[in-house]
Parts: structure tokens; sequence; C-alpha cells
């Protein structure tokens, strides 16, 4: 397994190796690829708050529920919208969604990390 991390303020271009020492990051969110025989197999968005979470996305949808119950558990309803395609979560700091196509995003201000519905990912500035 391999990580890719990004500090806000980052531009895609930017993106630079980490350890996979999550606790000493200094990051607060950051793409966590499943690599098999140096072929990445399947992508995670990770954010840290209050312990390390991971959202699976680009798998058409299948992991949404558990992503749902995630972001509910670890932000709080109060900080989530839900409709009938995603839930969105922002703390004012962090925020994270995931869509029930298979979508899932983390980021911080004008920075973040996704996983898409086909599975690519990337980190980005707005």
């Amino acid at each position: 397994m391999s990580t890719k991390a990004v500090d806000v303020g980052d531009s895609v271009d930017t993106i630079e190796g980490v350890t996979p020492d999550y606790n000493t990051l200094g990051k607060t969110f950051f793409l966590k690829h499943n690599v098999t025989d140096g072929v990445i197999e399947s992508s995670e968005v990770c954010f840290i708050k209050d312990g390390l979470h991971c959202l699976v996305g680009g798998d058409n949808g299948a992991a949404y529920e558990t992503n749902k119950a995630l972001l509910l558990s670890v932000f709080g309803e109060s900080a989530c919208h839900v409709d009938d395609s995603r839930v969105d979560c922002n703390d004012g700091s962090l925020y994270a969604d995931a869509s029930v196509g298979g979508g899932v995003n983390a980021g911080g201000g004008s920075v973040g990390c996704g996983v898409y519905d086909a599975g690519s990912a990337n980190c980005y500035k707005y």
C-alpha cells in the first residue's frame, strides 16, 4: 500500500509521497492507494478527525451506506446534509462527502482529494 498526501495550499502538481504513519503526517486528508503488484487496485479518501477514517469510492456506489454512516457518526448529523443522492458534511475546517454513484471527497479550504465514480483519484486545488 502507498499513500499520497497534499498540504492545504499545494496544487495538484506538488503532491508529495509520505510515509504510511497516518498519525504523524500533519495532514488532515489524503489519498490511500491499495496497490497489488505495482498496480493501483482501488483508492480511498482518508481524513483525520478524532482519529483516522477512510471513505471507499469508485465502487459503483456499493459502499455508499457505509460511507454515509461513517460521515454521520464522525461529523454528527447536525453538520451534515443528506439528500437522495449524497451526504455532505462540514465542520468549518474539514469537509467530506460521498455520493450514491461512488464518488467521495475530503478536503479543507480550497484543496481536497477525491475518488470518482469510475475509480480515478486525485488531489486538487480550486
